[in-house]
């Protein structure tokens, strides 16, 4: 009954959080793994063609996807696997689901397997110690952990290599009572399955291969077993993901990407020193109980207990590895808790039957079981309750100010991890870093707001300082490393907003918009046009205007250089455009289409707004003739 309680708690601290930011997507590869996992279902193509991680938490979500387009489908609530939309991306941290029940479909299913890493703590601890509080012990602080939960509210691949990871771990330490083929094909097929949800997972194998050592010696390494079930994991990396074979060559290509980031190029916000990060974070999250599994391993090495041994092989190797890395993170020592939280709890009960042996203390050895093991439980539980509970993010905050504040299409650019604005409703280019162009830049090139992540601006001080010093501070929101600052530029801009970007990916040229237009009849049109050069490299270009009339029928048309013979001009330009007009043409309203000829390839590009959603056609207006 315990047992249920605390399983009951995992999940619903676990699941309470799923729905975080929605429809906003603030964390920052959510959204990527949405879109490939979509794309397998899209495309029917089981590869990812991308393998910074290895494929098994595409497969799943991709299941978990078509499972869903069938229910809908058969409701009546999709007609084809175009109706389920790919979540859009900003930049870092910054986008929308339109369909957010995708994101709540793969968090749930990450939650759901993190769940399920807390009864396979205490299964292994059942194995390694007698008292069945143990296992409760050790299954509580896996329940509560800050590190877990947080890991299993997020599309992302470590809950899924955890509970393989300890469903590998379970058949091993069962090695040592129950020596059967079964138990090393359950060792070896989900270690290979661990592996396929997270590469850095492989060190598993090293417990598998010390239980026949700590056995029986050097001659437990001749053990058949041993090497039936290292092929099984091969076998089960393989069969989750199948195209590190197939397609070895990107496998190998992404799989070398992800590692020299890890170890040699690094992640800002996310470097340096990490043996005294993780151990200060260890302590600092997680609590008390990671200096009493320190403990519990050192007495295990002391009486040479070969079980206890086998559950230190891995975290300590682990620990070892990622100390050397130059990414340090809180999800990538997630693997590593139960261990530390099993340990601990040997430890615990351990000291409770020493004291309850003594009869006129065993009242007191119960209190004692039940204060300390309370104690380990309330720091990382006080942090768990704050993930579900700490209301509204900084970024909503300033996301609802800034959607009231800032004019309709005004033209924004903005940093990592800063608020989403309506892309319907403005026009948002996202960047690295805001100083990664010069202030120049951002007035050549129209934009009207900046929005800046405190944090990023806080990794390069001096250079902000001065960069910032060309514009006005607006609005800010939060005062420290989660704080959004949002600056004007002063850039003039035209009444009317376009933002139709030419090109077969809106890669070459950007009509912004227009002035008013003043037009009697008998006269030319003409209209002042605003436009900024998207193209790195000088290119031919000619615009072509055609005004329609009634029907969309076409009453004048006129083609010229876009830059009017003044040659190449990068950034915003603009220009007057004038249409002659037949005298009996009649007041009233009409509409001028916009076309871009790439001359080079006597091309009409097609045009797009800043999603990438097809305009067809670009057209001004309505603009007035007025009667003389």
């Amino acid at each position: 009954m315990v047992l249920g309680i605390v399983l009951l708690a995992g999940g619903a601290l676990r699941f309470a959080g799923i729905g975080y930011g929605l429809p906003y997507t603030y964390r920052p590869d959510e959204p990527t793994m949405v879109v490939i996992a979509l794309r397998m279902l899209k495309s029917g193509d089981l590869n990812p063609h991308w393998f910074g991680y290895p494929s098994l938490l595409f497969d799943l979500n991709a299941m978990a996807y078509g499972l869903y387009f069938i229910l809908g489908h058969l409701a009546g609530s999709f007609g084809t696997t175009a109706d389920l939309p790919y979540p859009e991306i900003v930049t870092t941290g910054v986008g929308f689901m339109a369909a957010p029940t995708l994101f709540l479909i793969s968090r749930g299913l990450t939650a759901l397997t993190s769940t399920g890493t807390v009864p396979l703590t205490f299964l292994i601890c059942r194995r390694l110690h007698a008292n069945p509080w143990t296992g409760i012990i050790a299954a509580a602080l896996v329940a509560v952990s800050p590190t877990a939960i947080a890991s299993s509210q997020s599309i992302a691949p470590d809950s899924f290599a955890l509970f393989f990871l300890l469903l590998s771990f379970w058949g091993t330490i069962r090695l040592f009572d129950e020596p059967k083929l079964s138990n090393y094909a359950l060792a070896g097929l989900a270690a290979g399955i661990a592996v396929s949800a997270k590469y850095n997972a492989a060190l598993i194998v090293l417990p598998m291969m010390a239980v026949p050592l700590l056995k029986s010696g050097w001659r437990g390494l001749r053990s058949k077993e041993l090497y039936f079930a290292l092929v099984l994991c091969g076998v089960g990396f393989l069969i989750a993901t199948p195209f590190a074979l197939l397609d070895l060559e990107s496998f190998l290509t992404g799989a070398r990407v992800g590692a020299v980031q890890y170890a040699v190029e690094g992640h800002a916000g996310q470097e340096g020193n990490a043996f005294q990060w993780y151990t200060a974070y260890l302590l600092s999250v997680e609590g008390a109980f990671v200096l009493l599994g320190c403990v519990q391993a050192v007495r295990y090495v002391y009486q040479r207990n070969s079980k206890g041994i086998s559950v230190l092989v891995f975290p300590v190797a682990y620990f070892v590895l990622v100390s050397q890395l130059v990414i340090r993170n809180e999800r990538t020592i997630l693997l590593i808790i139960p261990f530390l939280g099993i340990l601990a709890a040997v430890l615990v009960v351990d000291l409770f039957e020493r004291v309850d042996q003594l009869q006129n203390l065993r009242r007191l050895a119960w209190a004692g079981l039940l204060a300390l093991s309370a104690y380990l439980v309330v720091i990382p539980l006080q942090s768990a309750l704050a993930l579900n509970s700490s209301g509204l993010d900084t970024r909503e905050i300033a996301r609802r100010w800034l959607e009231s504040n800032l004019p309709p299409g005004a033209r924004v650019a903005q940093e990592p991890y800063t608020p989403y604005l309506s892309t319907q409703r403005f026009t948002v280019q996202g960047v690295s870093a805001i100083v990664d162009h010069s202030p120049a830049w951002y007035k050549q090139n129209g934009f009207e707001y900046l929005i800046l992540n405190v944090a990023i601006a806080q990794s390069q001080p001096a250079k902000y300082s001065e960069f910032l010093a060309q514009f006005d501070p607006i609005a800010q929101f939060g005062n420290n490393a989660s704080g959004i600052q949002v600056f004007k530029t002063g850039v003039a801009l035209p009444p009317h907003r376009v933002a139709a970007r030419y090109g077969d990916y809106g890669e070459h040229v950007e009509l912004i918009g227009y002035d008013d237009v003043h037009w009697a009849q008998g006269d030319p049109l003409q209209v002042h046009l605003y436009w900024r050069a998207l193209d790195e490299k000088p290119e031919p270009y000619e615009v072509e205007l055609r005004l329609l009339g009634q029907s969309d029928r076409e009453i004048a048309k006129t083609r010229s250089d876009l830059f009017q013979g003044k040659g190449w001009q990068s950034g915003m330009f603009d220009g007057t455009w004038t249409v002659a007009v037949p005298p009996e043409t009649a007041p009233g309203s009409y509409h001028l289409q916009v076309n871009v000829i790439w001359m080079r390839y006597a091309y009409s590009m097609p045009a797009q707004n800043w999603t990438g959603q097809r305009i067809d056609p670009v057209l001004l207006g309505p603009i007035e003739m007025q009667a003389h």
